[in-house]
């Protein structure tokens, strides 16, 4: 009976440590997992936010402008060849005086029936049909010259001349870095008068400019009083575009 109870405790004894065994393994797998993403999704309490600015001068590589033509017709049809004539003869100047046909663009087509109300009544008057072209100038020197000649197509309207960098990203990554390492000095600075220590970046905003320069503008007026004379291409100086880029950044503070 004796030599029972013994082997009944050693069994008894061996299930109960190996259950200790496994509670404590749990446990410290626990807390090393606890440690192991301590501080991690934790919002912090304690912050300031700083701003950052950041500026790259370049100069512009490409002219951009637009053309309005409208037309008029009792019927659709005619409406849409008065201007497909006046459209094709513009694209065709553009293309002989190096345009080429990819930095042409139609932003806008609107087609719809006009009316005139006379004596309290709705009269069909016609359709007005009117397409926008932008246009893309790479040699900066013929801006002037093309703007000044859209006069001799009776255009309704030529405009929104921007002078721009077509790929700007480049300076703008670069005005980034600047931004951010002058909102970090400023934070450092800050930090100093504080008294406190910086421990990470727990937040970022960023706002950007290109800067474009959008110097003329043609309305219809304008561009019929060109069309009575030789029209005089305008100096138009591309000056600089300012890549400008601010930084928000907000920092744990302990």
């Amino acid at each position: 009976m004796n030599i029972l109870e013994n082997k009944y405790l050693r069994v008894l004894l061996y299930i109960v440590l190996s259950l200790l065994a496994l509670f404590l393994l749990a446990q410290s797998m626990l807390t090393f997992r606890e440690y192991q993403f301590a501080g991690l999704g934790v919002p912090a309490s304690n912050t300031i936010t700083v701003s950052g600015k950041g500026e790259i001068m370049l100069k512009p590589d490409i002219a951009e402008f637009s053309i309005t033509v409208r037309e008029e017709a009792k019927k659709q049809a005619d409406a849409q060849n008065k201007l497909s004539e006046k459209i094709n003869k513009i694209i065709n100047y553009l293309e002989s005086q190096g345009v080429a046909r990819k930095d042409i663009k139609t932003s806008s087509f609107n087609l719809s029936p006009r009316y005139d109300w006379i004596e309290g009544k709705r009269n069909f008057r016609g359709y007005e049909i009117s397409q926008t072209l932008n246009v893309k100038v790479r040699d900066l020197d013929k801006a002037g010259e093309l703007l000044a000649s859209m006069s001799k197509f009776s255009v309704d309207r030529v405009g929104s001349l921007q002078f721009k960098v077509e790929n700007p990203e480049n300076a703008k990554s670069l005005a980034r870095s600047k931004a951010i390492s002058n909102a970090k000095d400023k934070a450092k600075q800050l930090a100093r008068e504080l008294g406190v220590s910086l421990v990470r970046v727990v937040g970022f905003s960023e706002n950007s400019t290109d800067g474009n320069i959008r110097p003329l503008y043609y309305a219809k007026g304008l561009m019929a009083d060109m069309a009575e004379e030789t029209p005089i291409a305008p100096d138009l100086p591309s000056g600089e575009n300012k890549i400008s880029v601010q930084v928000n950044l907000e920092f744990e503070i302990r």
